[in-house]
């Protein structure tokens, strides 16, 4: 399995798990934190610091990863649908 492969793997499955619970965009919060960490580090490696390179580079990513999210953004409000029908109101002890 290429390395594509295995984080995609990776990230389906923590954001899957994320979606199940209640601090469910903490969770993501730190997902996506940790993923942008990542992608600083090895963009500035591959541009070898260079400032320019790094802001087309960080640019196209940033492009790419709008179109991603733009085109699963259909199935993400099913997924919220679906989950804030199945789970219960929370009891606020009112009334």
């Amino acid at each position: 399995m290429s390395f594509h492969d295995k984080l995609a793997s990776l990230l389906s499955r923590e954001a899957a798990d994320a979606a199940k619970v209640p601090d469910r965009a903490e969770r993501m919060g730190d997902m996506i934190e940790a993923i942008a960490r990542g992608l600083g580090f090895t963009v500035a490696v591959a541009c070898n610091g260079n400032q320019e390179g790094i802001e087309t580079m960080i640019a196209a990513a940033e492009r790419y990863a709008l179109e991603e999210a733009a085109s699963k953004a259909d199935f993400a409000r099913f997924m919220a649908s679906v989950r804030d029908s199945t789970i219960p109101p929370v009891k606020t002890g009112e009334g």
